[in-house]
Formats: C-alpha cells, structure tokens, sequence
C-alpha cells in the first residue's frame, strides 16, 4: 500500500488494570481527505487526515532511518486484532520519485 507516513511510534508499558506488559508500534499515515454529503450529513475536508496503521515490532526500527514525511510502500498482513482483522505493516520500502 502506498502511502505517505507523517511519523511512527512506538508505546511500552504494563497496563494499569492487569499488569500485563504491553507494547504497540504504530505508523501515522497521511490519507487525503474524502468528501461526503447525502440527505442527512455534510463532510468537506482538503489535505489530508491522519490514521494510525499498527507495525510488527520487528518493523518498527526501520522508520528511525527516515525524515518525515516520506512516500512509502507499506507491506501489510490482515491479523485479528479486538475480534476484527486489522492491517498490520510487516514490511516497509522508500518510493524512490
């Protein structure tokens, strides 16, 4: 998929109700902005919004090589993620323009 990557961050911690240690990665990727009107509602927008894509922790180093923001081609996998498939970056490759 590819997209263009504003940022990406890491989070660690142990969750407050459980204990357990937990440790989410994620991509901040740039998506352009999609009108929609119909009977009831009315959306404008321009440029573009922000939508956090997970990454493999294994992934997630390769984003320390780059400056932001960058054109990237994201490998991604669907896994089951809170009872839904999500896609999750397993892969990352610069777009060389």
């Amino acid at each position: 998929m590819r997209v263009m990557v504003v940022g990406a961050l890491s989070m660690s911690g142990k969750a407050k109700k459980t204990g357990s240690p937990y440790s989410i990665c994620r991509a901040l990727v740039g998506s352009p902005m999609q009108s929609k009107t119909t009977a009831d509602y009315n959306r404008v927008g321009y440029g573009y919004e922000i939508t956090e894509v997970e990454v493999e922790e294994a992934v997630f180093g390769q984003f320390s090589e780059h400056k932001f923001p960058l054109l990237l081609d994201l490998q991604t996998d669907m896994r089951p993620m809170g009872g839904k498939l999500v896609p999750v970056v397993v892969g990352v490759q610069v777009v060389k323009v």
